[in-house]
């Protein structure tokens, strides 16, 4: 985890999850980042059933989400719970099939950090230990050499971008990020979610894999005792006012 879905719209990521007892099982449960903004970003489909647009009749979204619109509401973090019919879920190996449906011309999907499924009783079926959480402290370049990695950066300060709808701007990637793209290194943004993204605004998927490289490579010279995994990721900035934070 996270399962990123983020691409063109229809783009879809599948996870398999076993369940050794689907007894009373009624929903699906999902914390998501990026869900939220607005009504059926995403789908989900259990075993190559139907597929569900997820918006606030189709899921139940959590406390306090609900007070603030659910899906589509003030959280771009949300939880909610999807229910499920009976027999939806099999003992042994289930699919789930995540996908971004449509764009609002700026957003390239959705991120699932977290999921389980739920018995009638409100008691969750799969442990913690069930899924791995994915290390930035393994991350590398995917073009791991020197002239791809010069191309990249290149290209994040003189790539010519266009808007989701095809049409040219007038700015680079460093003209919307910091100039030589350290936030993105900073906050764990994934090979993945750079390239798709440069995709977005009009370049190649080979461009794209060039940037995420410069960006791979970018040394931050964090002090003593921090590894890249201890900094922030999209859905977790390092900083948000809150108790024992000054300390």
């Amino acid at each position: 985890m996270p399962l990123e879905v983020l691409g063109p719209p229809g783009y879809t990521k599948s996870i398999s999850v076993d369940v050794p007892d689907p007894t009373n099982i009624t929903g699906l449960w999902l914390e998501a980042h990026g869900l939220s903004t607005y009504a059926d970003k995403g789908s989900v489909r259990i075993n190559g059933g139907s597929w569900i647009s997820l918006n606030n009749t189709t899921a139940w979204a959590a406390y306090p989400e609900n007070l603030y619109g659910g899906i589509g509401g003030a959280y771009y973090t949300i939880r909610l719970t999807v229910p499920l019919p009976a027999g939806a879920i099999r003992a042994g190996s289930n699919t789930i099939d995540f996908r971004f449906n449509k764009s609002d011309g700026i957003s390239i999907g959705w991120r699932v950090l977290k999921l389980n499924f739920k018995r009638s009783d409100g008691s969750s079926v799969l442990a913690d230990s069930a899924f791995i959480d994915d290390d930035p402290n393994t991350w590398g370049p995917p073009l791991n050499n020197a002239t791809d990695i010069a191309v990249g950066n290149a290209l994040w300060s003189t790539g010519r971008l266009t808007d989701p709808a095809g049409k040219p701007i007038l700015a680079s990637c460093a003209n919307c990020h910091a100039s030589d793209g350290r936030d993105l290194k900073y906050f764990n943004y994934s090979n993945w979610a750079i390239t798709a993204r440069s995709m977005a605004h009009g370049l190649t998927w080979q461009q794209g894999q060039q940037i995420a490289s410069y960006i791979r490579s970018l040394d931050l010279g964090l002090p003593a005792g921090l590894t890249q995994k201890d900094l922030g990721r999209p859905w977790n900035p390092p900083y948000q006012p809150g108790p024992g934070l000054p300390s």
